[in-house]
């Protein structure tokens, strides 16, 4: 939360900058005409950190949405870019086209969003197709909708915490969180209310130590190991608090909108 002090407020929107230059740095490291094949779950988020304008400018040519079956026909020089969210289901898919598509030559590349894992790369091996991708992750963790509103668009995390147990989400949080930290200092203070708060606090507590115990002490991370004169506390509330109020009718113009036909990524 931002400080009641005359300090600066945070420009929040400058995430959507730093993900937008790593999103380019990814698309030229295949050079020439490629497509993007983009899971659904990122279709949204990635169109509000960048536009087709862009891509084309970089030499995107077309996009297609990940799904089960043969991908369209593409040219054969053409690279062909994966955005994934880390799920097992999907890289089975990707390693159909790839295996399906192994007369026509192509580069394939493969960037795991927020987080690159050891399961998925398993995954890929075991369908045979690890040799013929290239896998890396890019870390879309904190999307600005506004100017002081961010999201992880993460919309199945209390499912996966609290009835397949898989504490991947918390992770994911932690290292949105310590970006937040690099950009603006440490937070003085950290509180929360909630089981998997606690979790997720004492995960951010052993993140910063071991930050503090890599660096080096020189002036460049003096900085980034300095509180921060732009907030003074970070709230983290467990969902399982309240279940009670994503429950209730939204009464509100734009809420109605959401309860009816949705809103996803601002749009």
């Amino acid at each position: 939360m931002p400080s009641n002090s005359t300090q600066r407020e945070p420009d929040l929107l400058q995430l959507r900058a730093i993900l937008r230059d790593e999103l380019i740095s990814i698309l030229e490291t295949i050079r020439g005409a490629k497509s993007l094949v983009l899971d659904k779950d990122l279709a949204g988020a990635l169109s509000s950190i960048v536009d087709f304008a862009v891509l084309k400018d970089h030499g995107v040519e077309k996009i297609y949405l990940l799904e089960p079956g043969p991908l369209p026909a593409t040219t054969p020089s053409t690279g062909i870019i994966y955005f994934s969210m880390p799920h097992v289901r999907k890289m089975k898919w990707i390693a159909e086209h790839i295996r399906r598509n192994s007369s026509s030559p192509h580069d394939y590349s493969l960037h795991l969003v927020p987080r690159r894992t050891l399961l998925c790369e398993r995954v890929l091996e075991e369908e045979g197709v690890l040799g013929d991708i290239t896998v890396s992750e890019y870390r879309m963790d904190f999307i600005p909708l506004e100017d002081d509103l961010l999201s992880l668009e993460l919309p199945n995390t209390f499912k996966d915490l609290y009835l397949d147990g898989d504490f991947s989400s918390i992770q994911y949080v932690a290292r949105a969180v310590m970006r937040l930290q690099t950009l603006y200092g440490f937070f003085p203070r950290i509180v929360g209310k909630g089981d998997f708060a606690r979790i997720l606090a004492d995960s951010l507590t052993r993140m910063r130590l071991e930050m503090v115990a890599a660096s080096n002490a020189s002036a460049k991370n003096t900085a980034v190991l300095a509180m921060s004169s732009v907030f003074d506390s970070v709230v983290i509330i467990d969902r399982a608090v309240d279940l009670v109020t994503p429950l209730l009718t939204q009464l509100t113009y734009e809420g109605l909108i959401s309860e009816v036909y949705g809103i996803t990524n601002g749009f």
